[in-house]
């Protein structure tokens, strides 16, 4: 029964507009301020899809990149969904790379569908904490993250702040060698080929502006590798 307010809101909201869900989810954010007179966004149509595969995937909900277009966004949102204030959060977060797409074209979500495919490399936490770390600095998630945050501030983000603030990419690396990757599609066998991986992939992603950093980490040794991530660790700030 706790569910019953979300499942309303999904369908008495479903047929409205983009304006509409920014203007009730995004008001007071920087990118909704800078945005709310936008053409482009008052023509646009948004439908949310309620996606049970999100579930298994322990996602609430996504930005939905290869069904939208500018004409119409669409969302896709676990119908699990937890409490009212969790969902506006959520809404703030995947409106937000709505409206990215608008405002820049495109949108470039390799660091989100990457980090959440190579997470699956280890179980061991550190990996993980390492995986979000990369996911939580790339510059669409930041500004996704300050929109979420005028719901409040996210205990996770605070403690991965803490993580990303005491990395060691010298530690790290070391603590990578003595471990193994399992068995998985890329037949990534030692954590000192990841650089590569994960250059390589972002290579095969196909953005539609290429980021000659990520491309030239390929080269990269997985102590420098750490090291040029420790450097956006370090700067991170919501």
């Amino acid at each position: 029964m706790k569910h019953l307010k979300t499942f309303f809101i999904f369908e008495s909201d479903n047929e409205k507009s983009l304006f509409y869900y920014c203007e009730k989810y995004l008001k007071g954010t920087k990118i909704w301020d800078s945005m709310e007179r936008d053409s482009d966004v008052k023509k646009s149509s948004l439908e949310i899809l309620k996606d049970p595969e999100l579930e298994s995937l322990l996602i609430d909900a996504k930005f939905n990149y290869s069904d939208s277009t500018p004409e119409k966004i669409v969302i896709s949102v676990n119908p699990n969904h937890g409490n009212d204030r969790e969902y506006e959060s959520t809404m703030a977060h995947e409106l937000t790379h709505a409206l990215q797409y608008i405002r820049d074209g495109h949108i470039d979500l390799f660091s989100n569908d990457a980090t959440r495919e190579f997470r699956n490399l280890s179980e061991d936490p550190e990996w993980e904490k390492f995986m979000m770390a990369m996911y939580l600095v790339d510059p669409l998630e930041i500004e996704a993250t300050e929109s979420e945050e005028i719901y409040g501030k996210n205990s996770f983000v605070s403690e991965m702040k803490e993580w990303m603030k005491e990395f060691d990419p010298i530690g790290f690396s070391k603590y990578l060698k003595s471990i193994s990757p399992k068995e998985n599609e890329w037949e990534l066998e030692d954590f000192m080929e990841f650089p590569d991986l994960w250059s390589s992939s972002y290579i095969n992603y196909e953005p539609e502006i290429v980021d000659k950093e990520i491309v030239n980490l390929k080269d990269k040794s997985l102590e420098e590798f750490l090291m040029y991530y420790d450097k956006k660790f370090k700067s991170y700030s919501i």
